[in-house]
This record gives C-alpha cells, structure tokens and sequence, in this order.
C-alpha cells in the first residue's frame, strides 16, 4: 500500500511539471506526512516544498550510500 502511495505521489507531481527523482528528502518528507491532510483533502504540490525532520533523516542516510 505504501508503495502504491509513493507511484501516486511521483506521478501528481510528475504531472505538474515538479520532479523529485533527485530529491530524497521531499521524498522522505511525502512519505512520512502522507497523501493526505487530517481533514481528508487531498495534499497538492507546490513549487518550493518544505523538508520535515524525517526528510533531512531521509537525506543524510542516502549521502552515506552516495559516498561510497
């Protein structure tokens, strides 16, 4: 299921013009706030996304594999 929630993810933002294959930590960020707001609306993609904690977490630990 959380797989199916990541390809909705990519794909919307896709769509609008926003890619994130080089970009872990929105990644990490979308995956732990999820699909959607607490009132059920779907969450939309904007130009410049904020990182959460758990996005910069995200980020550091694909550094690590980037330098070897």
């Amino acid at each position: 299921m959380q797989r199916m929630g990541f390809i909705h993810i990519k794909c919307t933002l896709q769509i609008e013009g926003f890619s994130i294959d080089d970009k872990p930590e929105i990644i990490g960020t979308l995956y732990s706030t999820g699909l959607f707001y607490r009132n059920g609306s779907e969450r939309k993609p904007r130009e410049n996304p904020d990182v959460n904690e758990f996005g910069e977490k995200v980020k550091n630990a694909v550094s690590l594999f980037d330098a070897e």
